[in-house]
């Protein structure tokens, strides 16, 4: 797709979507946004080209997820998605709503402005949303790798450039961005990213197990059973989605409502697919 060079795609996974002209569309997290990445793909990178980050001109999408089953262009790509406001909320995840924020990552941006400007002049809030996403079945987001990336040094030169000079390391995915006022200017520039290091825990999950609700018949209850069984109830319920991610954490990030976190454990839930009547 090369409708105003929105959408720019090589063959080795990455993709770059530039932001002009893009603002507006879609705000639900069921529906794509303008700036999305796509299927199997996380935002690594972020790109400004000559205003000090006050602006969002281009991110950079990097497929990261090869075992995840494609859905040949069918949205939504993850699930589990939320909305979160940059002015208020700098990571995807919530200490306050654990549940369903643990595991998810930024896929997609939302703006109001054409050229994705972070702040407004006339003083009002920019509505500047961000989608974070659950990882597929298997994948986790290792909360103790977490790297923080700045987009400035330390004389507040920003890496504005032509070329992304803000982004994650190789294996990593962005789960968090901050605006911050400038002591300098007085005016709000992106700050810094979060990047968190992506896991794969090898649990058994069976392809014909996300279709069962479509297709059904003797082979989809086999591998509805199959899938039950290799995660357990509790991920069970949630399509497989393991949060071996909660076991790495400290309690006091965890709600108080949440599950007896010991059991979650990847020891307790590691099977071999032979072992899977």
């Amino acid at each position: 797709m090369r409708y105003y060079g929105t959408y720019l795609q090589y063959g080795t996974g990455d993709t770059f979507i530039d932001t002009v002209h893009t603002n507006g569309g879609p705000k639900d997290v069921l529906r794509k946004w303008n700036v999305e990445c796509l299927d199997g793909e996380g935002v690594i990178g972020i790109r400004d080209n000559n205003d000090d980050f006050k602006r969002l001109t281009v991110i950079w999408c990097r497929f990261l997820f090869p075992y995840k089953p494609q859905l040949n262009g069918l949205y939504p790509y993850y699930s589990g998605c939320i909305m979160r406001n940059l002015t208020t909320e700098a990571f995807c995840f919530s200490p306050k709503n654990a549940t369903n924020t643990v595991n998810t990552f930024i896929t997609g941006f939302w703006d109001n402005d054409a050229a994705f400007v972070i702040f407004r002049s006339k003083g009002e809030d920019a509505p500047n949303t961000y989608k974070c996403c659950r990882t597929p079945p298997g994948y986790y987001i290792d909360y103790t790798t977490c790297l923080y990336k700045p987009t400035h040094d330390q004389f507040w030169e920003y890496y504005d450039a032509q070329q992304f000079l803000v982004f994650c390391d190789s294996g990593y995915v962005l789960t968090g961005l901050a605006r911050r006022k400038n002591p300098y200017d007085d005016d709000y520039h992106l700050e810094w990213l979060q990047c968190c290091r992506i896991g794969y825990s090898g649990v058994y999950i069976d392809p014909l197990s996300l279709s069962w609700e479509i297709n059904g018949g003797v082979a989809a209850d086999l591998a509805k059973a199959r899938t039950r069984r290799s995660l357990g109830e509790n991920q069970f319920r949630d399509y497989g989605f393991y949060d071996v991610s909660e076991s790495m954490m400290p309690r006091f990030y965890l709600n108080d409502s949440n599950a007896n976190y010991d059991d979650l454990l990847l020891s307790s839930w590691q099977m071999n697919v032979n072992d899977i009547d």
